[in-house]
């Protein structure tokens, strides 16, 4: 049944300050965009691509849309889909399972859709598969599953030639070999886009107050290719194809309001059991600095750490286009609380007479698995910072749960958020929850006038960090940070 958008969510819309209560959403084949007020003049564009039926929907790239100056590009967000790593590999999201190996033979190969399921072993032994015969030149390969544990899989890789066919001793040589990203493993069950409730339909333009994305989709077990390709040898098949087993199936529900706001929920049921790595239900690039002076980032919660013996300060705000050596894992040592992993990462854009904006990306702290009193059970990692700074922030991984057990559940909730960071605070609406988040990276005043739907509701603070004080005046709040930095998040009812 299809949700209906309520008179509730309308009225708490109207109540997110400075957004207006309406946006525009468009669609043009697989493509929606999202455009929603930002400042007098500039509207914020956020893009989504619906990659079905093989994979799920993405993030494109957002941009502003200044009047009589055209758009400035705000982020690199073409891989945005959060897969899982389990079973040493990336899955799900915008990933195929990394155990395949693929073989390229500069003058082919000379096999056909007929040899898939084909053994053929290695000069020590070791027994592959054709998986898929993806041109005349490129084979698809996957061994045994070496793993003796029920559900768990683990499998070897090819090297080098030669290999040789177990039935007729045809050889393979004069191959290299590269890894391959079996995909898609990515089962869609059902996907829907709506405009205050109702479907989107193409070339449709359409103002509303709420748009939803609501995703399920499955996620293939690999041996169960390896056991698929046995018992149906000859022919090319898809890896997401019905009846393949499942690890596990997730609901997504991503809604957008007005005020530029995402909240992301996730709701997940294992199926088998798997060997964690990590899970973060988002993941995000990096900001174009483009013309902007400054590129910042902030974590709010953080405090100063060493990274390959240099020192890093995301607390009072890092320069995001200093050299990352390696990868970078903010664990507990550069935590303000050891028992309070950050939950939220900003970056902000600024300087050279460009219009200033910041992305907000965080992790409920009311709801699911991330909630206050609950995250440092789930995590010991706050977020892996890749050397090209994209990021990666864990919401349960290795360090707290190494091995997931079948029939477990998983809840999360998330926001991702584009605002102005002149507003001196920004507003995010969770599930029926408005929320406000004022962060300071350094001893400052600020004032934020309320709406008059707000004024005289009652308010409590959430969470806070630093010497922060709030005051109510009239119809605005004064806030007050008294040290190098701080943060405050309120609820208003």
């Amino acid at each position: 049944m299809k949700k209906i958008f309520s008179f509730t969510t309308f009225f708490l819309i109207l109540l997110l300050p400075g957004a207006e209560s309406q946006m525009t959403v468009s669609r043009k084949g697989k493509n929606y965009a999202i455009e929603t007020a930002f400042a007098p003049g500039i509207s914020l564009v956020q893009n989504l691509v619906d990659k079905s039926p093989e994979w799920p929907v993405n993030f494109a790239t957002p941009y502003l849309k200044v009047s009589g100056k055209g758009k400035i590009e705000l982020a690199y967000s073409h891989d945005d889909a959060a897969p899982w790593n389990f079973n040493k590999t990336y899955i799900g999201g915008n990933h195929g399972d990394s155990a395949g190996t693929q073989l390229i033979f500069q003058e082919g190969h000379g096999l056909t859709g007929k040899d898939c399921g084909s053994q053929w072993k290695t000069p020590q032994g070791r027994i592959f598969y054709i998986l898929k015969v993806k041109d005349p030149k490129v084979l698809w390969i996957l061994s045994d599953d070496l793993n003796k544990e029920k559900d768990l899989w683990s499998f070897d890789r090819v090297w080098a030639p030669p290999l040789v066919n177990v039935k007729d001793g045809r050889v393979l040589d004069k191959f290299k070999a590269k890894v391959c990203l079996l995909g898609s493993p990515v089962r869609i069950n059902d996907l829907r886009f709506l405009a205050d409730g109702k479907e989107l339909k193409d070339n449709e333009t359409r103002r509303c107050s709420k748009f939803t994305v609501e995703e399920e989709y499955d996620i293939v077990a690999t041996d169960a290719l390896v056991e698929h390709v046995k018992k149906n040898p000859g022919k090319n098949f898809n890896f997401n194809s019905r009846g393949l087993d499942k690890v596990l199936t997730q609901k997504i529900t991503l809604e957008f309001f007005p005020n530029g706001s995402c909240t992301i929920t996730w709701n997940v049921r294992f199926f088998r059991d798997v060997r964690l790595g990590y899970m973060g239900f988002m993941q995000f690039g990096t900001m174009r600095k483009g013309k902007y002076a400054r590129h910042t980032c902030h974590i709010p919660g953080s405090r100063e750490f060493i990274h390959k013996n240099e020192k890093w300060d995301f607390s009072t705000g890092e320069d995001f286009t200093r050299k990352i050596e390696g990868s970078m894992l903010l664990k507990a040592d550069g935590w303000k609380d050891p028992l309070r992993p950050p939950e939220r990462f900003i970056q902000y854009l600024s300087g050279n007479g460009q219009v200033p904006v910041a992305f907000a990306a965080g992790y409920s702290l009311l709801e699911g698995c991330t909630r206050l009193g609950e995250r440092h059970k789930n995590v010991d990692t706050a977020i892996f910072i890749y050397r090209s700074r994209k990021s990666y922030p864990h919401a349960i991984d290795a360090g707290k749960h190494p091995r997931i057990k079948k029939n477990s559940t998983f809840h999360a909730v998330l926001f991702r958020q584009f605002f102005n960071p002149a507003d001196g605070c920004y507003w995010n609406f969770q599930n029926g929850k408005i929320l406000l988040y004022a962060d300071f990276m350094k001893p400052e005043q600020r004032v934020v006038k309320l709406p008059g739907a707000l004024a005289g509701k009652r308010f409590s603070v959430v969470d806070q960090f630093g010497d922060v004080l709030c005051q109510r005046k009239g119809d605005t709040l004064v806030f007050n940070s008294r040290k190098r930095s701080g943060s405050i998040v309120l609820r208003f009812f």
